[in-house]
């Protein structure tokens, strides 16, 4: 599952519920403020403006719940780290331990679900971390980078 998080992509549903919302505030200000029919019909580019920003928005509410659920795999991932579980199978106890704190749909436990896929077919961890870190652009993932993956390049494990 190698989804980029810096994009977003509606779907059918979604723009929809978007466009109706976007007309009804055009709607509503255009009867407010002018009680023009003409002017409505210049309104609805304005549609396009809306579309724009609650993608924004939204890309941000994701990056946001990532930020907060991925705090949460790393917590997961260091106790299963400390209790002597080698990275790559505590990768395998973080993905089911994230499975019982999120349902089966959130987007951390789809990761950790393919990070486990990935490292049976024997990729790397460090390349999976750095694949996530790169897609999501989370600021956490630069600690993760300086305390976990670099050090353990260095020392060739």
């Amino acid at each position: 599952m190698k989804q980029d998080y810096r994009e977003y992509h509606f779907s059918g549903k979604e723009i929809t519920k978007y466009l109706v919302q976007s007309i009804l505030l055009c709607g509503a200000l255009d009867y407010l403020f002018y009680q023009s029919k003409w002017l409505m019909i210049l309104a609805i580019p304005a549609t396009v403006v809306f579309l724009k920003m609650r993608k924004r928005q939204l890309i941000r509410e994701r990056k946001k719940n990532l930020n907060y659920q991925f705090k949460d795999a790393l917590n997961a991932l260091s106790v299963a780290v400390q209790a002597g579980y080698s990275v790559e199978n505590a990768v395998s106890a973080c993905a089911g331990d994230l499975e019982r704190i999120y349902p089966q749909d959130a987007d951390i436990v789809k990761e950790f679900r393919h990070m486990e896929g990935q490292l049976k077919v024997s990729v790397p961890v460090e390349a999976l971390f750095q694949s996530l870190g790169e897609r999501s652009v989370l600021k956490i993932w630069r600690i993760l980078q300086q305390s976990f993956i670099q050090p353990r390049e260095q020392a060739g494990i």
